[in-house]
């Protein structure tokens, strides 16, 4: 998976991408308790070169296969410094001046946008045990964060970080029967059990994480796509998608906060009709994507369309909306996360993913850095 640089503006307007499929965002917390002082041991930092990694990381070796082995994170991050806007996509945004620390007993940092998250790894320099900087940090790749948690660079590898059998105790999740225990993240590391074979902290639970699955959106590839798999879509002056007779079990809505039924109206436009439970829309327009269901197992980038949820006046409760296509997000970095939170997950595993977030949106979702080996001297 090749790591995603970061976005020029001059870099919207070029491509596109097809998926349709609607999922509950992020959910609100509610009061819970905090780890006990005894699941909150006072772990040792790293030391720099200790393991041919920086300090605060952790060393995965090189799959059997061949490759290099690379350093990771060993915590999630805590953010130190100036952010920057959230949205890093705009032409005068400013840009983040902060850096990511790696160490137990801090506080994940949460609602940073995918790209914020990208810069900000790409701010901490990578330090020698001199204290030489020998490169600049990169966003965990999707492949990277996994073989990190699952004992085994390259194919293959456990479920959770401790197996292939599930513990309820292991990390900040929610309980066996979906009550959640936990009203925040917790402190880096809080969880001795919730580790994996490569000295890797809370991959599971805790706060969810961004990873950089490698893609941008791209317009047309999408419509291509589409095409090739039988169906025809257009876009109307206003930019909303049109497709008379469109079988609608081809495609899912995949949106954060928003979920219903997808439809084809009597002038031809596609309409989203929210479901009971659904996140309103209000005057605001939300975003997603619309999915072509054939190529989102596995995923590929040519699945995935971004779109805007347009409210229909006069809908009824909850609502509709029609789907208008992002020209603005064409060429944009596709953002994933993994991982799951303290609040959903109990089944979460190390390769579940999540592709239905905007690189700019705000939600309860940390990360952590990667970086190559420190080189020999």
């Amino acid at each position: 998976m090749s790591r995603v640089p970061p976005p020029r503006p001059s870099d919207l307007a070029r491509r596109s991408t097809l998926l349709l499929a609607v999922t509950l965002g992020v959910v609100g917390c509610v009061s819970g308790r905090e780890a006990t002082p005894t699941e909150r041991p006072g772990l040792p930092d790293t030391p720099a070169g200790a393991s041919g990694c920086p300090a605060g990381m952790s060393a995965v070796p090189a799959p059997a296969a061949g490759g290099s082995g690379f350093c990771i994170d060993s915590y999630e991050v805590v953010v130190e410094g100036p952010t920057g806007d959230h949205d890093q996509l705009r032409a005068d945004a400013v840009r983040p001046q902060a850096t990511a620390a790696s160490r137990p007993g801090g506080i994940p940092t949460i609602g940073l946008t995918f790209v914020q998250a990208v810069l900000i790894c790409e701010n901490t320099p990578v330090l020698d045990a001199e204290g030489a900087e020998v490169g600049r940090k990169h966003l965990a790749t999707g492949q990277e964060w996994e073989d990190a948690g699952d004992g085994l660079p390259g194919p293959g590898g456990t479920v959770y970080p401790w197996g292939d059998t599930w513990d309820d105790a292991r990390c900040a999740t929610v309980a066996a029967d979906g009550h959640q225990v936990f009203d925040g993240v917790q402190p880096t590391g809080s969880f001795p059990g919730c580790v994996s074979p490569f000295g890797v902290y809370d991959q599971i639970g805790n706060a969810w994480e961004w990873v950089d699955a490698g893609w941008r959106l791209d317009v047309a590839a999408w419509f291509a796509a589409a095409v090739e798999e039988g169906h025809r879509l257009t876009v109307d002056a206003e930019g909303l998608l049109v497709a008379p007779g469109l079988d609608l079990g081809a495609f899912l809505v995949e949106g954060n906060g928003v979920h219903g039924a997808l439809s084809v109206a009597d002038d031809g436009h596609l309409v989203l009709t929210l479901a009971e439970g659904s996140g309103t829309l209000g005057d605001v327009e939300r975003t997603g994507y619309l999915g072509i269901a054939t190529r989102m197992e596995p995923p590929t980038p040519d699945a995935y369309l971004p779109v805007g949820f347009v409210p229909m006046p006069g809908a009824p409760a909850p609502g509709a909306a029609h789907l208008r296509l992002r020209r603005d997000r064409d060429g944009a970095p596709m953002p994933d996360k993994r991982g799951c939170a303290f609040y959903v997950g109990q089944r979460c595993t190390l390769q579940k993913q999540a592709f239905h977030h905007d690189a700019t949106a705000t939600l309860s979702v940390g990360f952590r850095c990667a970086s190559p080996r420190l080189p020999s001297r």
